[in-house]
C-alpha cells in the first residue's frame, strides 16, 4: 500500500516520461491496487493515453483516502466488524424469543434447515481477523445469514404494526409464570405508561389497568393472537399438521390441563355433599350437547310443518387469504402478512353478513332460520357453513336460483358451494349435480356443532364421517377456535333460547323453587315430555317447546320468553348488563335465573373451614369439661356445710370428666408448661 502512495506522488513529476511512470507504477503497486486502477481506467475513454488516465484515477483515489496507512485501514475495518457483530447479536436475541418450532420454520424458509441459532451465535462471538491484503472477519459470512433471517422475518413474517402487541410477540411461548410476572409489571407501570403516552384514564380505566389479574387476562388474549398469527405466517398449519401447529396444540393442552386441575380443586358444598367444579363442568358439557341436538331437531320439525326446504351452503375466502395452496400442496406465494387471522375473520364475517342481508331483502325469505358454523381449512384459514330452512319459491322464482345468484355474486365458484337437502329422501344435491346421502338435515349439521362442544354425547343419528369429530383432530379444531377467539357457531333467525331452555329444564318445582308461570310451565312440560316420548315424537315435541317459547317469528303472536337483564357494575366499577330472569313479554311474568348462589372454594380451604367448625364445637364442650381448672381441695367432712356440699359436687363433676380426651390433652399441656417453668427457674439460679 505504501508503494502505491509513492506511485501516486511519482505521477506528479512532469519531467519523467509516461512510460517510466507506468513502469514504476506497475512495479510499486500491489496486485490488488493495480487491478483496480486498470479496471477503472478502462472507462476513461476520453484520455489520450493510459498514463494520463492512471494518473487521474490515482489522484482521485488518493484524495478520497482510498489508499491509506495499513493501521488506519485495519482500525476502520475492526470498528465496522464490531458494529456488525453487535447488530447481528441483537437480531439473534429478537429471533431467539420465538419458540423452537417457529425458529426451525424460519431457518427452513431461509434455506438453513438443520442449522441452530446457537451455532450461529458461537461463530459470531469468535475472534475478529484482519488480513492486510484482504480486510475481512470471520463474522462476515455469519452476519449475512443473520441478515437474511432478520429481513425475512421483518418483511414477510412479522405482523404489520397494530395487529399484534409487543408483549404478545415477546411471550408467544405462553409460559404462565412469565406472563404472571409481566402482568405484575404492567399493572405497576400502567399509570406511568399512560402519563408518558399522554393517555387520559378515568377512574375505571385506572382500576382495570392497575389490577394484575386484569392485565393477565389481557396478556393471555394477546399471546393467543400471536400464536394463531405465526401458525399461518410460518406455514406451520398445513395438510400434514392440520389447523394449528404442534406448539399451539401443546399450549392449548397445557391450558386445558391447568384449568382441569384448578376445577378439580375447587368444590361446592351442597349441604354436606361436596361436588367439584370439574364434575359440574363435564355434566354441563354433556347437557349442552344434548340440548343442542334437541333444539336442532325441533327446528327441523318446525320447518317440515311450514313446508320449508333445507339449503346447505359453504363460503370460502379468496385464494390470497390462504397461506397454503390446496392445489399444489405447498406455500402460497400470494399470501401476505396483511391477511392474518384477524383479517381472515373479518373477511369471512363480511361475506356472510352481505349474503344474509341480501337474502332477507326478499319478503318471503325474511323468516328464514337455521345455523351457521365457522371451521378451519387444513392451513387454518376459516370457512363458513350454513343451513337455512326457506320456502321453495320466492317472488315467483326458485329459492335455489336466488341463493345461487347471491353466492355467485359475493363469492364466485369454487369459492362458494350450495346444496339442497331433499325433504323425503334426505339426499344432498350439490350445485354441480352430485348427490350425497344424509340421515336428515339436523343430523348432517350436528356433526359441525359437535366439533365445537366436544363429542362425548352420542346422538342416535348424527353423521360421523369427518375425522375432526374424534381424537387429536377434534383437539386441534378446539385449539384453533380457542387461539382465534372466535364464536364457532350461532343460530340464525331463532331468538335466544339457550339459557331459557336450560333453566326451564332444570327448574325443580318440588323443591324450594316457586311455581312457574303458565307459559314457562308449558314449555317445561313439553321439554320433559320429549325426554320420555317415543323417538318418532321427540322432534315434534321439541318443536312445540320452541314454539311455546316464541323462538320463531313466523309462528305465534310475536311475544316470547326472553332474558331480562339489569345493569350492574364489575369489580372495577364498569357498568355491564347481567341476565337476572326469564320474562314472558306477553304477560311480564318472570322467573329468576338464580335462586341461590354458591361460592366455590378449594378443597384445602373447605377442609380447614370444616376443621375449624369441628374445633369450635369441640372447644365449647372442652370448656365445660375442664371447668374449674383445678380440682377443689375437700374441706373437713361436714355434710351439713353448704360449702362442702358445693365442693363435693364440683369434685364429682371433675372426676367424671377425667377420662375424656379433652381432659387428658389439657392435663398434658399443663404438665409440659410446668416443666418448662421449672427448667427456666433452674437456669436462672445457675
Amino acid at each position: 500500500m505504501n508503494n502505491s502512495v509513492h506511485a501516486v506522488n511519482f505521477f506528479g513529476d512532469s519531467t519523467t516520461s509516461d512510460n517510466d511512470n507506468l513502469l514504476r507504477l506497475v512495479e510499486s503497486a500491489s496486485s490488488r491496487d493495480l487491478e483496480r486502477l486498470r479496471r477503472t481506467a478502462s472507462f476513461h475513454t476520453n484520455s489520450s493515453d493510459l498514463s494520463a488516465a492512471l494518473r487521474k484515477v490515482a489522484n482521485d483515489r488518493a484524495t478520497n483516502d482510498w489508499i491509506s496507512r495499513p493501521e488506519e485501514l485495519e482500525k476502520r475495518w475492526l470498528k465496522k466488524a464490531q458494529a456488525m457483530r453487535l447488530q447481528a447479536l441483537d437480531d439473534l436475541d429478537e429471533i431467539a424469543r420465538l419458540p423452537d418450532l417457529y425458529i426451525e420454520a424460519l431457518l427452513t424458509i431461509c434455506d438453513m434447515k438443520g442449522q441452530k441459532l446457537e451455532e450461529l451465535r458461537a461463530d459470531l462471538e469468535g475472534p475478529i481477523v484482519y488480513c492486510a491484503n484482504r480486510p475481512t472477519f470471520v463474522e462476515f459470512y455469519v452476519e449475512k445469514k443473520i441478515t437474511v433471517l432478520r429481513d425475512k422475518f421483518e418483511k414477510d413474517i412479522k405482523a404489520p404494526p397494530g395487529v399484534l402487541t409487543s408483549d404478545g410477540e415477546m411471550y408467544v411461548r405462553g409460559d404462565e409464570d412469565e406472563m404472571r410476572a409481566r402482568a405484575e409489571v404492567r399493572a405497576a407501570n400502567a399509570l406511568l405508561h399512560a402519563e408518558v403516552k399522554g393517555i387520559e384514564l378515568d377512574a375505571i380505566d385506572e382500576a382495570e389497568q392497575s389490577c394484575p389479574r386484569w392485565q393477565l387476562r389481557r396478556l393471555r388474549r394477546e399471546v393467543k393472537a400471536a400464536q394463531s398469527y405465526y401458525d399461518i405466517a410460518f406455514r406451520l398449519a398445513n395438510p400434514t399438521c392440520k389447523y394449528v401447529s404442534e406448539y399451539t396444540l401443546t399450549a392449548w393442552r397445557l391450558r386445558q390441563a391447568r384449568q382441569s386441575a384448578w376445577l378439580n380443586d375447587q368444590v361446592i358444598d351442597f349441604d354436606g355433599t361436596t361436588v367439584s367444579l370439574l364434575d359440574i363442568r363435564n355434566n354441563a358439557l354433556n347437557a349442552r350437547q344434548a340440548r343442542l341436538y334437541a333444539q336442532v331437531k325441533g327446528m327441523e320439525s318446525v320447518a317440515e310443518r311450514l313446508g320449508y326446504t333445507a339449503f346447505f351452503g359453504t363460503i370460502t375466502l379468496p385464494g390470497e387469504y390462504h397461506p397454503f395452496s390446496s392445489h399444489h400442496g405447498r406455500a402460497n406465494q400470494r399470501w401476505r402478512r396483511e391477511f392474518g387471522p384477524a383479517a381472515q375473520h373479518l373477511a369471512i364475517q363480511g361475506l356472510w353478513k352481505n349474503a344474509r342481508a341480501r337474502i332477507w331483502k326478499h319478503d318471503q325469505l325474511t323468516n328464514a332460520f337455521g345455523i351457521r358454523v365457522v371451521e378451519p381449512h387444513q392451513d387454518g384459514t376459516p370457512h363458513l357453513h350454513f343451513i337455512l330452512w326457506l320456502p321453495s319459491e320466492t317472488g315467483g322464482r326458485s329459492t335455489k336460483e336466488v341463493l345461487a345468484e347471491i353466492l355467485e355474486d359475493l363469492a364466485p365458484a369454487p369459492q362458494s358451494e350450495l346444496a339442497i337437502i331433499e325433504k323425503n329422501t334426505h339426499e344432498i344435491t350439490m350445485r354441480d349435480g352430485r348427490r350425497m346421502k344424509a340421515s336428515s338435515p339436523a343430523s348432517y349439521v350436528m356433526k359441525y356443532l359437535l366439533k365445537s362442544v366436544g363429542t362425548s354425547y352420542e346422538a342416535p343419528d348424527v353423521e360421523t364421517d369427518e375425522d375432526h369429530l374424534i381424537g387429536e383432530n377434534n383437539e386441534r379444531f378446539r385449539a384453533w377456535a380457542n387461539a382465534r377467539q372466535v364464536r364457532s357457531f350461532s343460530f340464525i333467525g331463532v331468538h335466544g333460547v339457550q339459557t331459557a331452555w336450560q333453566k326451564l329444564f332444570t327448574w325443580n318445582e318440588e323443591g324450594e323453587a316457586p311455581a312457574l308461570p303458565p307459559r314457562h310451565s308449558e314449555a317445561k312440560h313439553l321439554i320433559e315430555s320429549a325426554q320420555s316420548a317415543p323417538k318418532a315424537y321427540k322432534a315434534t315435541l321439541y318443536g312445540d317447546a320452541l314454539i311455546a317459547m316464541g323462538a320463531f317469528r313466523t309462528m305465534g303472536d310475536g311475544t316470547r320468553l326472553s332474558l331480562r337483564s339489569e345493569e350492574t357494575v364489575t369489580e372495577y366499577g364498569r357498568s355491564r348488563m347481567k341476565p337476572v330472569g326469564i320474562i314472558d313479554t306477553r304477560t311480564n311474568d318472570e322467573v329468576p335465573l338464580h335462586l341461590q348462589e354458591y361460592k366455590p372454594e378449594s378443597r384445602s380451604a373447605l377442609a380447614i373451614r370444616k376443621k375449624e367448625e369441628e374445633d369450635l364445637t369441640t372447644q365449647k364442650v372442652t370448656l365445660r369439661a375442664i371447668y374449674p381448672r383445678e380440682a377443689a381441695s375437700l374441706p373437713p367432712v361436714d355434710p351439713t356445710c353448704p360449702a362442702w356440699l358445693a365442693a363435693h359436687s364440683i369434685a364429682t363433676v371433675i372426676l367424671s370428666r377425667q377420662g375424656l380426651p379433652q381432659w387428658t390433652e389439657w392435663v398434658e399441656r399443663k404438665r409440659h408448661r410446668v416443666m418448662e417453668l421449672v427448667e427456666d427457674a433452674r437456669l436462672e439460679a445457675a
